[in-house]
C-alpha cells in the first residue's frame, strides 16, 4: 500500500514538473504594434519646408525651395477639388516632389540632400495670416532640407490657401482675389472648429 502511494506521488510530481517545464517554454504573447498618430483635424494638408540651418544661406535657400515647389503644386493640383484627391496625388507623387527640391538645391550650388514626406505630425500652435491653428496632428507634406535643423517655413495646401497667395498662374485664376481667399479661410475655419473661430474673431476685434 505504501509503495503504492509513493507512485501516485511520484507520477503528480512528474505531472507538475512537466507542466511547469511546458509553462517556461512557452513563448511570450507578441504586443499589438502601436497605431501612429490620429489626425485631429481632417480635410488639412499643410505644407512645410524645413531649412538645413538657421544660417541666412540656409534660410534663402528655403525660400527659394518653396517657391520651386509650390509653382509646379499649382499646375499639378488644379483639378484637385478635394482633400483625398490632394492627398492621392501627393502619395503618387511624393518622389517627383523631392525631385523638384533636389534640383532645386543643386541648381544653386549646394549638396545637401533633400528628403519629401507626407505624414501626421505633432505641430505647435501656429498663425497663418488672421486664421489661428491651434496645436496637434495635422497631415503635412515636409521637405527637409540637409540636417533640417534650421526654422521651417509653412502653409496649408489644403484648402489651397497658400496657393492662391502665390502670385503664379494659373491656380490663382480660380479664385477671385479677397473673395476666393475668404471662402478658403471659411472653409478652414469651420475644419479647425470653432474654438479657433472664436479666437479667429478676438484677434480681429480685440478688446480696448
Amino acid at each position: 500500500m505504501m509503495k503504492r502511494n509513493y507512485v501516485i506521488i511520484l507520477w503528480v510530481l512528474l505531472m507538475m514538473v512537466t507542466a511547469l517545464a511546458c509553462t517556461q517554454q512557452e513563448p511570450p504573447l507578441q504586443q499589438p504594434e502601436a497605431e501612429g498618430p490620429v489626425n485631429d483635424y481632417e480635410g488639412i494638408i499643410r505644407f512645410h519646408v524645413i531649412a538645413n540651418s538657421d544660417s541666412a544661406e540656409d534660410q534663402d535657400l528655403k525660400l527659394l525651395v518653396r517657391n520651386c515647389v509650390i509653382v509646379k503644386l499649382q499646375n499639378a493640383l488644379q483639378g484637385a477639388e478635394d482633400v483625398a484627391a490632394t492627398r492621392k496625388y501627393i502619395e503618387e507623387n511624393t518622389e517627383e516632389i523631392n525631385s523638384w527640391a533636389q534640383s532645386c538645391v543643386n541648381a544653386w550650388g549646394y549638396d545637401y540632400k533633400t528628403e519629401t514626406n507626407l505624414g501626421i505630425a505633432a505641430i505647435p500652435a501656429k498663425q497663418y495670416d488672421d486664421v489661428y491653428f491651434p496645436a496637434g496632428n495635422y497631415e503635412a507634406l515636409t521637405i527637409t532640407i540637409g540636417e533640417g535643423e534650421g526654422q521651417n517655413w509653412w502653409c496649408v495646401i489644403f484648402p489651397p490657401l497658400c496657393l492662391v497667395d502665390c502670385s503664379e498662374e494659373p491656380y490663382s485664376q480660380l479664385f477671385e482675389e479677397e473673395k476666393g481667399r475668404l471662402v478658403l479661410k471659411s472653409k478652414l475655419l469651420e475644419i479647425l472648429g470653432s474654438e479657433t473661430e472664436q479666437k479667429a474673431k478676438k484677434k480681429a476685434n480685440p478688446e480696448h
